[in-house]
């Protein structure tokens, strides 16, 4: 009975909130002046702002669904290039590529742009993902239109242990995500980010690590080391309590944000200079009060990842139980924010800005 109340729940989380974009179509959010269009790709949808790219979700032939490429309101690439960039075939993206990768650092290839995985489901290691290893694949995607400045994409997620591992290829859990990409001022996009991990066939445990969840790379110059490798590049985290740099981690707060240095993008160069200019470059992630265990806990690193994780109590607590089991038919819901605003944010703004969000329901 569990088993079909649950596929009942799946099939209602992928109906359309306004209705679905028609096949080989664009669905166009807008009013203000200001328009986003989603576009089919081959490995996903393309998401713009009057025209100007945004973000790409790609799913289909990934070892993982992510989003890249993911770009500022000012143009700039909002995330690290490595290793997303290897199998790039975009030209454009490429030539912004070229600008910013010599100035990466290339540590943790299983850090992609911004990805959900977790390193220990039901003993699974899905968070040092590569081939023949337990990956999550992308099963059916929806981009919906709604009639506020917005693009709604929902998409269904298989939790695989491939054959190579475990014949027959066995699926450990699902995850429906309910991602909407939206403008609320000429410097700041958003991007809400809610997964919804259901647990099919058997009950599902989330494991207690620090590998994990929902994880973003940002740009190698914002990176708070980055200062070591050159005196005008390296940024600061800082979260909700005022905490700074290396203290944010293992600690709980409503929000987190990574401010520092990003270089500008100019159309007219197409190779890197060390003395091209800057200016600020940031992205606020916020957990939502209705997620699991919120206020989250963070597992962030001054050499550049953003990491939400409310399981990692072992580290983060002194050795509390931070494992979680969902039972068969049930699932669990995480909510985050992403703010990516092109200068130097003040903790009294974030708020603002949290307060709105922490009223907003679910699609």
């Amino acid at each position: 009975m569990k088993r079909v109340i649950l596929s009942i729940l799946i099939a209602c989380l992928l109906l359309p909130v306004g209705f679905a974009a028609a096949e080989g179509e664009g669905a166009t959010a807008g009013e203000g002046g200001v328009a986003l269009t989603a576009t089919p790709t081959k490995s996903g949808y393309a998401i713009q702002v009057n025209g100007r790219p945004f973000a790409e979700y790609r799913s289909v032939g990934e070892l993982t669904p992510d989003i890249w490429p993911l770009f500022s309101p000012k143009g700039k690439l909002a995330t690290r290039t490595f290793p997303m960039a290897e199998k790039e075939t975009n030209e454009e993206i490429l030539k912004a590529v070229r600008k910013v990768a010599p100035f990466e650092s290339r540590d943790h290839p299983h850090h992609r742009s911004v990805w959900f995985h977790f390193g220990n489901v039901n003993g699974v290691d899905f968070w040092n993902i590569g081939p023949n290893r337990p990956f999550v694949r992308g099963q059916e995607t929806q981009i919906l239109e709604s009639p506020r400045d917005k693009v709604v994409l929902r998409s269904k997620n298989d939790w695989v242990v491939p054959a190579a591992q475990a014949r027959p290829e066995q699926v450990v859990c699902q995850d429906v995500r309910t991602m909407t990409f939206g403008v609320l001022s000429a410097t700041i996009w958003y991007i809400d980010y809610d997964v919804q991990v259901l647990a099919v066939d058997h009950d599902v445990q989330f494991g207690d690590t620090k590998e994990g969840l929902f994880a973003i790379r940002v740009p190698g110059t914002v990176e708070v080391d980055a200062k070591a490798r050159s005196p005008q590049w390296g940024g600061l985290l800082m979260n909700a309590e005022g905490l700074k740099n290396g203290e944010t981690w293992s600690k709980r707060s409503r929000w987190v944000d990574y401010t520092g240095p990003a270089y500008d993008q100019n159309p007219a160069v197409d190779k890197p200079d060390k003395d091209a200019p800057m200016s600020p470059f940031g992205m606020t992630v916020m957990n939502h009060p209705d997620s699991f265990r919120y206020p989250t806990w963070w597992h962030v690193r001054t050499y550049g990842l953003l990491d939400a994780n409310p399981f990692a109590l072992t580290e983060f607590r002194a050795g509390e139980d931070g494992r979680a089991t969902i039972k068969k038919g049930e699932s669990l819901l995480f909510r985050y924010r992403i703010l990516l605003h092109d200068f130097v944010i003040s903790p009294e703004e974030i708020e603002q800005w949290f307060e709105k969000y922490a009223k907003t329901a679910r699609h």
